[in-house]
């Protein structure tokens, strides 16, 4: 049971942090384009629409690597 419960944990994990990384390298990149053309829209439509799904995210994210410390299998060795 644990070992399920580590496992679906772990992908949830790589799952938000593949999404926050992404939803942050758009809305960097996205705003430099911005700044560059000079349109003040592109960066606040930017930040309406990505910021908040980017955020929440990195604290799912978060949240699961501290949870996998419990769920995971320790190393070999140690204490």
């Amino acid at each position: 049971m644990q070992r399920t419960l580590g496992t679906m944990i772990n992908r949830l994990f790589r799952i938000s942090v593949i999404a926050f990384l992404a939803g942050g390298f758009i809305l960097t990149f996205g705003q430099l384009a911005g700044v560059v053309i000079g349109d003040g829209a592109i960066l606040v439509a930017l930040e309406n629409v990505l910021a908040v799904p980017t955020y929440v995210c990195a604290a799912i994210a978060g949240l699961l690597a501290f949870i996998e410390m419990y769920t995971s299998k320790p190393a070999e060795g140690s204490e």
